[in-house]
């Protein structure tokens, strides 16, 4: 069989190289490994290769604190309205990336789903997610939500 286009894009990839071809130390096989098309588990394996996600995707919380603040409760409470807090940390957010609103958003959304009653996402410490528009940032491997809590 001829692999030369297969060869050609995981070369153009960086992903065949001599690094790739030879043993990792401690590991028994090379971390480019051709797959067994003859084994049993072979279509539902590469089911579950093409159901994972094509790019990381993570939530990062940002908390606004003021100055000689120290108690979570006084933290999140910052949280609450943005038009309270200084011009400098709303330009920060508008930097980290575009505002989504989840519940249009087709994308990665935090990983958060709304309370049906709530509208909102709780996460421990007395803290919760409102389910509001965030800012949100994505390139070709990764995609990140900003997500703030607030005090509940």
């Amino acid at each position: 069989q001829n692999f030369d286009t297969a060869r050609l894009i995981l070369s153009h990839l960086g992903l065949l190289n001599i690094e790739a071809l030879q043993l990792q130390s401690g590991s028994t096989h090379s971390s480019l490994v051709m797959l067994d098309s003859s084994t049993v588990n072979f279509r539902s394996s590469l089911a579950a290769l093409d159901r994972m996600p094509t790019r990381y995707s993570d939530s990062v919380f940002v908390l606004y604190c003021r100055k000689g603040q120290n108690k979570i409760e006084e933290i999140l409470a910052n949280q609450q309205n943005l038009q309270t807090k200084p011009q400098e940390f709303l330009e920060f957010l508008q930097g980290l990336g575009w505002v989504v609103d989840p519940v249009k958003h087709p994308g990665f959304s935090g990983r958060l789903r709304p309370d049906s009653e709530e509208g909102s996402h709780k996460i421990g410490l007395n803290a919760q997610i409102p389910y509001r528009p965030f800012p949100y940032y994505a390139d070709a491997i990764s995609e990140v939500a900003f997500i703030q809590p607030v005090h509940r």
